[in-house]
């Protein structure tokens, strides 16, 4: 079996590039991100690349929903074998990752803010 690296993007939905498509298609940002780095990085010497990709509004691609699922799975398995409940990893897992997407798309946000325009915004004023 190849050895297998995770590749994960992010990608905005509203881009120039997306949103025509964005608005129509469900997910497209998400799934273009995937085909993206297919292209880029096809599988060679032994190593394959699966890519993983997720929208800035929340959507995910199937294929980090598959790795996350089969992670879930192995872990919740580990912890049955341990006698213990299994944790909804998924769910935990899927939370997570959005919130530190939205914690740093806001941070982006506010980095992209004049330094005037930040100390009104952060004070409240704006």
């Amino acid at each position: 079996a190849p050895d297998r690296l995770l590749d994960g993007t992010i990608r905005h939905p509203a881009a120039a590039s997306m949103v025509k498509d964005a608005a129509a298609i469900k997910g497209f940002a998400a799934n273009e991100g995937v085909l993206s780095k297919q292209r880029r990085y096809p599988a060679s010497r032994g190593k394959e690349v699966i890519a993983c990709a997720m929208e800035t509004w929340g959507f995910c691609s199937e294929q980090l929903y598959t790795v996350l699922a089969d992670f879930a799975a192995l872990a919740s398995r580990r912890q049955l074998d341990r006698g213990v409940v299994p944790t909804r990893w998924m769910q935990k897992w899927l939370t997570q990752i959005s919130m530190h997407v939205q914690l740093h798309v806001g941070r982006a946000l506010l980095a992209s803010l004049s330094s005037d325009s930040r100390r009104e915004y952060v004070a409240g004023t704006a």
